[in-house]
């Protein structure tokens, strides 16, 4: 079976269109206007943006791979995409991998003698200073770390931009999209309500197969 067989998106003009169908904007195939247009990806993007406030996970998991420096307690992280957190982490030992143990910027801050040189036990992330990972012990020679790291979603920018949600969220975003539209267009009562009801049951449907509970604190705790 072909690769293509797998690789079906839809896209953010697919997701701002549709949902101006839903809300009787334009018909299928009609021209949508440029301020018409901007003003509905511009909905699409604050939306997403509240949807990050709550405990959904809206983000992606992004392995890479650093080097730390001899006696020295900080790692920069690459600055795109931007990591808001850690999924796991581990040093490099030969031909294996040894699991570091992954705090919080306050726990790292609670550590009393930080300049501890020795093998790497635990890291943490500080968001705040453009992604700067802090090491305990400090390792005395380079060491490999393999991190998966949380990012933050992209904003829909491109015409043929799929965001960062897997398929399943297409449409728990066109009709959300649509329902925050309802009030623009003067959506009639009882089709507003259909819209609304569909767009919480595929929000339901799609939150309901994302990841729980850990990522979450563990998000919340790398500041």
């Amino acid at each position: 079976m072909a690769v293509g067989d797998f690789d079906f998106s839809v896209s953010r003009d697919q997701i701002v269109r549709g949902a101006l169908q839903k809300v009787g904007a334009v018909a299928i195939g009609d021209p949508i206007s440029g301020e018409e247009f901007n003003y509905a990806v511009q909905q699409l993007n604050q939306m997403v943006k509240e949807w990050q406030t709550q405990n959904i996970f809206l983000w992606q998991l992004v392995p890479f791979t650093v080097n730390t420096t001899a006696n020295q307690a900080t790692v920069s992280l690459p600055v795109d995409p931007v990591f808001i957190g850690l999924d796991s982490a581990a040093w490099v030992n030969g031909t294996t991998h040894e699991p570091i143990q992954i705090i919080s910027w306050r726990d790292y801050n609670d550590i009393e003698s930080k300049a501890d040189k020795g093998t790497v036990e635990k890291i943490a992330l500080n968001k705040m200073q453009n992604g700067t990972l802090y090491i305990y012990p400090v390792p005395t020679t380079v060491v490999q770390l393999r991190i998966v790291g949380i990012s933050k979603l992209k904003d829909w920018d491109t015409a043929t931009s799929t965001g960062d949600f897997p398929e399943h969220w297409s449409l728990a975003l066109t009709y959300n999209l649509a329902a925050l539209l309802c009030d623009d267009y003067g959506v009639p009562s009882s089709e507003e309500r259909k819209i609304f009801d569909k767009a919480g049951y595929f929000f339901g449907r799609a939150k309901a197969s994302n990841r729980e509970g850990a990522d979450v604190v563990r998000v919340r705790g790398a500041y």
